[in-house]
């Protein structure tokens, strides 16, 4: 019998099958759940570790400037391309009202002025 000919509610759509064998454990422990989110614009939608417990940012200013301190006057350590996605460890008010947000997978800080938070990383 072809899923055409169950009733209604005997079908699931693809997306809840693959919810299914993900929650069911069907893909393995190797394989970390993943989440599509909605993008900064011009930036393609990235795929988060939804397992991870640090936040994520993608990158909106043409060039984010990562700084060793939480301050515009820091010393530069290098900088991040647009639309790059990074893991955040947490975040802190800093100088002139903004918001700053310590790299997880490097040494540095960059600005809420040159990133868009795609999961919010906790306050300190």
């Amino acid at each position: 019998m072809t899923s055409a000919h169950l009733p209604r509610s005997a079908r699931l759509p693809g997306a809840a099958v693959a919810f299914a064998a993900l929650a069911l454990g069907a893909l393995g422990p190797s394989a970390p759940a993943r989440a599509l989110v909605p993008a900064a614009a011009g930036c393609a939608a990235p795929r988060l570790d939804v397992d991870a417990n640090s936040g994520w940012a993608q990158v909106v200013a043409a060039a984010a400037v990562v700084r060793q301190d939480p301050t515009a006057d820091s010393e530069s350590l290098g900088a991040l391309r647009r639309c790059a996605v990074v893991p955040l460890r947490y975040r802190t008010e800093g100088g002139g009202g903004r918001q700053w947000y310590r790299l997880d997978d490097r040494a540095g800080w960059v600005s809420d002025q040159a990133v868009h938070v795609l999961r919010p990383a906790p306050h300190i």
